[in-house]
């Protein structure tokens, strides 16, 4: 919506088609693994292991051999996250640098309870790389049980982007080059018929681990993402709140059943109702006043919109329609009644405004 007025301040509404409930997010580059939990399981039966973060911007995750296989089992090293716990999940990160000439076992744990030697129990989205493989594992006391796979063609020492998506007992791994974060190399969907707990719900994060019982392991991570947006279904509306508000998983996020010229993925994301024409996000009012500011006269504008209380909003403008800048200054206000307003002081060029929000 394009709205000329006062000083010819253009008003543009769209929303910024990000999903980002309890999101975590980590590129490395603040060259340590600040809020990780690491998981070094053997290194009290003197196993080696080491953390670091090359270029100062990777997380680099290597394990000696072990010193006793047959009693703790081979190399493996890992990471998570402790302070969230997810139940439907997204979690991507990109193995990038791994050592070509060992055979190992390198991913994403999801739903991880109880990480400790013998005892961790979490789902895992698994790159084999003697294999040329990505399983997708149900993990139970530290041994995989029921697995499932698919091949890639993959390169021995490319770079690859993982995503693990979780939503209920139903699963989805991609695999992207990085460099084309749209189309998938592979893709492989699993269901988990014996769901339950404790697999319910739990942290996330990342390991690499010997392919034999005698060998160590060496991987390189960077651009960890996690959040509780799954989309097992790939039509753009995050699993949760699609179930939410459709009761299935059957639905398209480019459908609009209102009919009110917004689809259906952009009413989930803005939390309005995709069955209500009368309730989208939009501006609902735009106010013009005037207040003294430091001493001094300045005119001010107040752009009113429907917000939910599990959203956070940001107000951002642009001169060109294309390069969008957060606006700090703006005051964000909630009105009440499912109401909120940013005010801002008005300049005296043309702008473009939007409003972007956020879950």
């Amino acid at each position: 919506m394009k709205l000329h007025y006062g000083l010819h301040l253009p008003i543009l509404l769209v929303l910024s088609p990000c999903f980002l409930s309890a999101q975590i997010k980590d590129d490395f580059n603040d060259g340590n693994d600040q809020g990780w939990s690491r998981l070094e399981l053997i290194k009290p039966f003197g196993a080696v292991t080491t953390f670091s973060f090359p270029n100062a911007n990777t997380y680099r995750l290597q394990a000696g051999p072990s010193p006793a296989p047959a009693t703790v089992g081979q190399a493996r090293i890992g990471a998570h996250r402790a302070e969230a716990s997810f139940s439907s999940f997204r979690i991507s990160v990109d193995l990038v640098n791994r050592d070509p000439s060992l055979e190992q076992d390198i991913g994403i744990l999801a739903r991880v309870t109880s990480p400790g030697l013998g005892t961790l129990n979490a789902y895992a989205a698994t790159l084999d790389t003697d294999e040329g493989q990505f399983y997708f594992s149900k993990i139970t006391n530290e041994g995989a049980g029921s697995t499932q796979s698919i091949e890639a063609p993959l390169t021995p020492s490319g770079d690859y982007r993982l995503v693990f998506h979780g939503f209920e007992n139903q699963f989805l791994i991609e695999v992207f080059d990085p460099q084309d974060p749209a189309t998938p190399i592979a893709s492989l969907k699993a269901t988990d018929e014996e769901f339950g707990a404790p697999y319910l719900e739990g942290t996330c994060g990342i390991f690499v681990s010997s392919g034999t019982a005698e060998g160590s392991c060496d991987a390189t991570f960077d651009d960890f993402e996690a959040s509780s947006a799954s989309d097992i279904d790939q039509d753009g509306l995050a699993d949760d709140e699609e179930m939410r508000a459709f009761g299935n998983l059957d639905q398209n996020g480019e459908d609009d059943s209102d009919h009110d010229g917004q689809s259906n993925a952009f009413e989930i994301l803005a939390g309005t109702d995709p069955f209500q024409s009368a309730s989208s996000f939009k501006i609902t009012q735009i106010k013009h006043g005037h207040e003294i500011i430091d001493e001094r006269s300045v005119n001010t504008t107040t752009l009113s919109f429907p917000v939910r209380s599990e959203r956070s909003y940001s107000l951002q403008s642009s001169d060109n329609l294309q390069d969008w800048t957060e606006l700090p200054s703006a005051v964000f206000s909630d009105q009440g009644d499912g109401v909120g307003s940013f005010k801002i002081q008005r300049e005296s060029k043309s702008q473009y405004l939007r409003v972007s929000v956020v879950r």
